[in-house]
């Protein structure tokens, strides 16, 4: 019987996956790599040669940067390309293939490892900061592993609930929301972005403050608990931007 419910329970994820891989906006998907240095090697040196490759090929793709500057993975990298279709990966089979050439020439004796991984942003639920043009010095990342058998929707109508108070209370909430497609555990990200140190003080009415002047202590207790019934775990970390790690290609191009 408990092989049977653990069968069940696999088919059901396959299930989701296959009906959440149909639901994907165009231009939605965030190809990751998140990058370990090896000890002692000039990672930044060799990763600006491998960039400088990109250049030469007048690549399409951007590649942005970010440092992880607080946690346990500090010291590591995150080169993230947005704003992808599915079939976009088909198109540039070619490309890639060129490109992990030079990996191996530039960049590998610098490499601990690299572990890609796919995400969606979510539109839907996301609070982006008002006429940001480009990346924000900081951006504090949030990470909610999913329990094994959450229920997306309940998390997600918390999270629409959250941004509905603090658009009506004018409260200084803004961040991006990014689904794990592919890649490691179930997890939701939201990054807050910071425009410096200072910028992490949080305003003198407090998260919890907000949410009960917009919808009254029982209600907010209720916003927490549908993500406690879905939340397994979280992780915090701090990333810093870095323009002299990433490639934007030319307009005219």
């Amino acid at each position: 019987m408990r092989r049977t419910k653990l069968v069940c329970s696999a088919g059901l994820a396959l299930l989701c996956a296959i009906v959440a891989s149909a639901q994907v906006p165009p231009k939605s998907i965030a190809l990751v790599h998140e990058v370990k240095p090896k000890v002692g090697a000039d990672f930044e040196a060799a990763f600006k040669r491998h960039l400088e490759w990109h250049r030469q090929q007048k690549d399409t793709w951007a590649l942005i940067t970010w440092e992880i500057i607080s946690g346990e993975r500090s010291g590591r990298y995150v080169v993230i390309s947005f704003g992808h279709d599915w079939k976009d990966f088909d198109d540039r089979a070619k490309f890639h293939e060129a490109d992990e050439a030079n990996v191996r020439l530039t960049l590998t004796p610098a490499l601990d490892s690299v572990t890609d991984s796919y995400y969606l942003y979510r539109a839907d639920l996301s609070a982006p900061m008002p006429d940001q043009t480009a990346p924000a010095p900081y951006d504090e990342v949030i990470t909610f592993f999913l329990k094994p058998d959450a229920w997306p929707p309940d998390m997600e109508n918390a999270i629409k609930k959250v941004n509905e108070a603090a658009k009506k209370s004018n409260y200084p909430f803004h961040g991006e929301w990014y689904e794990l497609l592919n890649g490691g555990e179930d997890a939701m990200v939201l990054a807050i972005p910071h425009n410096n140190w200072a910028d992490f003080q949080p305003p003198d009415k407090g998260f919890v403050a907000m949410l009960n002047d917009a919808y009254g202590e029982q209600l907010t207790r209720d916003l927490f608990s549908r993500f406690n019934r879905n939340v397994r775990a979280q992780r915090s970390e701090i990333i810093r931007y870095r323009a002299d790690l990433s490639y934007v290609p030319q307009a005219s191009q």
